[in-house]
């Protein structure tokens, strides 16, 4: 990673702390949308109500523990995991867990990946663990078996950046219009920071590691989209950012916000005529 990768990156405490400052400017929507703190408070109620909890408070209490801890997408939906980056992180963290006694070395089929992910996850996607078997630079063969550690990353990398990785490879067979499976690198670059200027709500690379893989764009060579894959899988941020994950105290202070606004609407109401 260069300097100018770093000082950019969220790993930076600078940059972190413009981020923490700017978190305060959001209105109470944004700022509800940004942490999903109503995504989780109602699959809570949900899961609450549809349990008929004895000591409903108490059930929300372990709920949000659960996220705080990792276990709150155990044996969930593939729908519920991949709501949230913070649950996708956190299945990426359990399956770790999980099966920490696998070799990193040892050799596995895609089928047998995709049969640990469905013990997690009953309904997890086999396009996800297929797709992540075909980035590779020999697009010829594709591989029938990984190497656990390796393989599960491009699973997890794929997984974790996935609305991103589809409207890049849109982007690519929008600009390669004739089928010949290599774009101008410049081309591309425009469609990828056309991307990130939209300011999406999901997670993606940052703009520096694109331009550290294709370079500023202002090069008239040609690239594959399976080339861009593998090169952008293998650059650090990526495997760093499936284990950053917000602070509790985000997702804590965004449920105190939210119930004092109720708090607020409920006794307005009240009051009112």
């Amino acid at each position: 990673m260069s300097l100018e990768d770093t000082k950019s990156s969220i790993f930076n405490p600078r940059v972190r702390r413009e981020a923490d400052n700017g978190r305060f400017q959001l209105s109470p929507k944004d700022y509800l949308e940004r942490y999903h703190i109503l995504k989780y408070l109602q699959d809570a109620i949900g899961l609450m109500v549809e349990n008929k909890a004895e000591r409903p408070l108490h059930f929300l209490a372990d709920y949000f523990a659960s996220i705080e801890r990792g276990v709150n997408v155990l044996y969930r939906s593939f729908r519920y995991i991949n709501s949230t980056p913070r649950n996708r992180q956190s299945f990426i963290q359990q399956y770790y867990e999980v099966y920490k006694n696998i070799s990193p070395n040892e050799e596995l089929t895609v089928d047998s990946f995709h049969q640990l992910l469905s013990l997690l996850c009953r309904d997890f996607p086999y396009s996800l663990v297929r797709n992540a078997s075909r980035i590779t630079m020999d697009v010829k063969e594709v591989p029938t078996k990984g190497k656990f550690r390796e393989f599960s990353l491009k699973i997890f990398i794929l997984f974790f950046f996935s609305e991103f990785m589809n409207q890049s490879a849109l982007a690519f067979r929008t600009i390669d219009q004739h089928a010949t499976g290599k774009v101008k690198v410049s081309a591309f670059m425009e469609h990828l920071k056309g991307i990130l200027g939209k300011n999406p709500n999901f997670s993606h690379p940052e703009l520096n590691v694109l331009k550290l893989i294709l370079g500023n764009g202002d090069n008239q060579n040609e690239v594959m989209f399976n080339e861009f894959c593998v090169k952008l899988f293998a650059h650090p941020y990526m495997e760093r950012a499936l284990r950053f994950t917000p602070p509790y105290k985000v997702l804590k202070a965004g449920l105190g916000r939210l119930f004092r606004e109720m708090s607020v609407a409920a006794s307005t109401q009240h009051q009112a005529p």
